[in-house]
């Protein structure tokens, strides 16, 4: 018991407060409440989790974001579908991210984070068409938005004014 409790004060260094107290209330206690924290926060605990072998409560916080937000889940599709695939550990949002691709794809044009995505994911998307509903311009805007976010260094600025079009060929 020494051992573990001289080996969360170690931890304590590299753990912000927050996570600290959450993992100790969560040891001890068993559970812990976390309805008004972000997606960003739950993310670090999972990561800080595996990292320290807390097997248990990997699954307890992945079984929370699959059943309590997955409004949430959706929204920020892109940085959860990047954390699942880097941390093998992370089945059930693994699963959770494969059935979104899959039978719901629309949803994650929707996502606040879409123009995040990897390369290969939007090749997937674009070419499940019996799933995926959206008109074809539709497609395409999302398409030049994702490409104009991943090359920020070429500038993308056009306002049609009057003067900005050749009507000499007209």
């Amino acid at each position: 018991m020494i051992f573990f409790l001289f080996y969360f004060y170690v931890l304590y260094d590299v753990l912000k407060y927050f996570y600290y107290f959450y993992f100790i209330r969560y040891l001890y206690g068993g559970s812990f409440n976390l309805e008004s924290k972000d997606m960003k926060f739950i993310l670090n605990m999972l990561l800080i989790s595996d990292s320290i072998g807390l097997t248990e409560l990997v699954d307890v916080l992945q079984k929370y974001l699959i059943e309590k937000r997955k409004n949430q889940l959706n929204i920020q599709f892109s940085l959860i579908h990047q954390t699942c695939s880097e941390q093998q550990v992370f089945k059930e949002l693994q699963v959770y991210c494969e059935r979104t691709c899959q039978l719901t794809p629309d949803v994650i044009f929707k996502a606040y984070d879409f123009t995040t995505l990897d390369k290969d994911l939007l090749i997937y998307l674009l070419e499940n068409k019996r799933r995926l509903r959206l008109y074809e311009i539709q497609k395409w805007d999302h398409l030049i938005k994702w490409g104009m976010a991943q090359t920020p260094s070429i500038p993308f600025t056009f306002s049609p004014t009057k003067s900005s079009y050749n009507t000499s060929l007209w």
